[in-house]
């Protein structure tokens, strides 16, 4: 990583996918005997798997209305 000229730091993809960090996510940085540390601004360790049982109940919620089943669903991102 490096500073661009107006002190912008970018975070690679894979790290920010490693964190669990997604778009709009709010960051906090702290400094700490010259360690910089960079977390979820609301602190929550398992932020992305909040993030994805929240994308599982949206799905959830389609599913019903369209009354698919799962195989229906594999079926239809597999192509068959």
């Amino acid at each position: 990583m490096k500073i661009g000229a107006q002190g912008q730091v970018v975070i690679p993809a894979e790290l920010v996918e490693q964190a669990g960090f997604g778009p709009d996510d709010e960051l906090s940085v702290r400094i700490d005997s010259g360690v910089l540390t960079i977390r979820a601004a609301n602190d929550r360790p398992h932020a992305a798997k909040d993030r994805g049982r929240a994308l599982i109940e949206h799905m959830q919620r389609y599913r019903s209305a369209l009354n698919m089943t799962t195989d229906d669903v594999m079926a239809m991102t597999r192509g068959e």
